[in-house]
């Protein structure tokens, strides 16, 4: 299965996060459209839960992680060569 860290790093991804920061809100959408049932809240299920996507991302920062992202919630986040390598080996595996 995929970890939460893997998924924040293909949704910034898809955002373009290769090239740009790309804001904490914004990753949110897109993982939770990749993987609703992981990032949504436990009792209501429609809303995103917004903590849950910043610790992934976080996560993803760190090197036991992958060091797939950059960044913080203030300046917002962008993929590292090795999330840029990670995602795009990810997703031509689909």
């Amino acid at each position: 299965m995929i970890s939460l860290p893997e998924i924040v790093t293909i949704a910034l991804y898809h955002l373009g996060g290769a090239d740009e920061f790309v804001d904490t809100e914004d990753v949110a959408v897109r993982a939770h459209k990749l993987a609703p049932e992981r990032f949504s809240w436990r009792r209501h299920s429609g809303q995103i839960n917004l903590e849950l996507v910043r610790v992934s991302l976080s996560d993803a920062k760190k090197s036991s992680k992958g060091e797939y992202v950059s960044g913080s919630g203030t300046r917002g986040w962008r993929l590292t060569r090795k999330g840029l390598d990670f995602a795009e080996q990810r997703l031509a595996r689909k």
